[in-house]
């Protein structure tokens, strides 16, 4: 696919910083999806770990967002060109969507990020962004999006299976202390009976 092609000879990392600058002017609450804590996270990764994200006044300047989206770039590109397996490609999303039970992303983050992809690779391609290569990238970003979601309400559901049962185990009736030693005091006197009776 050309397009992907355009966008790695202009580099992830500059097309993943037009992509979360469109996404924060759409949703400026996104912002908070990235505190300093989540971007050092991916600025330990790079190989220039010189700055630390919480000296950073503009978390627009941020290397570990630009890391971040050059990745999510790089995994829709690669599966629009069609360099990704698709058998390990589905596993893989659904733990991604899975673990990000744990970001405080909501469902309604895809579509948007979805938005912001499609008017990153409007300015991004101009004429060339054409009919055809506009369903091809919204196409792989909608099945991207749609199995992360799936990993994200099966990690809800687990969570809200494994909170109903310990609620379950914190309700069961348990004995009162003094049914317990009411039990003893009258296995006692039961025996005191039994040794005077004799």
């Amino acid at each position: 696919e050309h397009s992907w092609e355009r966008v790695q000879t202009l580099g992830t990392y500059a097309v993943g910083e037009m992509l979360y600058m469109h996404l924060f002017s759409m949703r400026p609450d996104a912002m908070a999806l990235f505190p300093s804590d989540v971007r050092r996270r991916y600025h330990d990764l790079l190989a220039d770990g010189s700055v630390d994200e919480a000296d950073i006044p503009d978390m627009l300047e941020s290397p570990a967002l630009k890391r971040l989206f050059s990745k999510v770039l790089n995994a829709v590109g690669c599966t629009v060109a069609g360099l990704h397996d698709m058998s390990k490609l589905v596993p893989m999303l659904l733990k991604l969507g899975m673990r990000h039970i744990h970001y405080g992303v909501e469902e309604e983050h895809w579509p948007v990020l979805g938005e912001a992809l499609d008017l990153t690779l409007k300015d991004l391609l101009m004429d060339a962004y054409t009919t055809e290569v506009r369903l091809a990238w919204t196409t792989v970003y909608g099945f991207m999006s749609s199995i992360m979601i799936e990993g994200l309400r099966r990690a809800r559901e687990e969570e809200a299976r494994a909170r109903a049962a310990m609620e379950e185990q914190v309700s069961l009736p348990s004995l009162p202390e003094n049914a317990a030693t009411g039990a003893v005091a009258n296995s006692e006197t039961a025996s005191t009976h039994s040794v005077v009776a004799h």
